[in-house]
């Protein structure tokens, strides 16, 4: 039975054996019961809000399918926070530096700011191996987000090497 204390162990571009990419929202419900919140984000996707599990969901409006995955760091945005880490070991609180070394270069990235009114708007990370990271205002994890990966190419290419040397040239 999956409980508030059921670790998630994250895989990119998948998510974990017990909430993953592609599962259909009346496994969803069964395995989470239905979601506090829902919130529409367009004519093709709903947001699905599960505060009090830590995590946030993207279901396509069309296929009833899990689209995209935010695991939550406890009390960021209102969440009760989620106990997960990805495969290789990065979870909520540690430093972007971190991240960089264990994922290396992001293929996309924004960095943090404060708005006028006083609002931080977290910096992020993004891979093309589908997997993302948010950070709060002192460079840590508050925020793992799982989708699906761009390429194939890609995936390979931003896979950490873990001290294989090529012999090409």
């Amino acid at each position: 039975m999956i409980t508030e204390k059921t670790e998630f162990i994250l895989k990119e571009g998948y998510g974990s054996k017990y909430l993953h990419l592609g599962m259909g929202v009346h496994r969803l419900m069964k395995e989470f019961n239905p979601p506090q919140e829902k919130r529409r984000a367009s004519l093709r996707r709903v947001y699905w809000l599960f505060h009090s599990r830590g995590f946030d969901c993207i279901i396509s409006a069309h296929t009833k399918r899990l689209l995209s995955i935010f695991f939550y760091a406890r009390g960021c945005d209102g969440h009760s926070g989620a106990k997960a880490r990805t495969l290789s070991g990065v979870t909520f609180g540690d430093a972007a530096s971190k991240v960089r070394r264990i994922y290396g270069h992001p293929s996309k990235s924004a960095g943090g700011f404060t708005t006028q009114t006083g609002d931080y708007v977290r910096a992020w990370y993004s891979y093309r191996t589908g997997i993302g990271f948010h950070f709060g205002r002192h460079d840590n994890v508050e925020i793992i987000s799982i989708f699906r990966p761009s390429n194939v190419a890609a995936r390979r290419r931003d896979r950490p090497t873990l001290g294989r040397v090529s012999n090409r040239r």
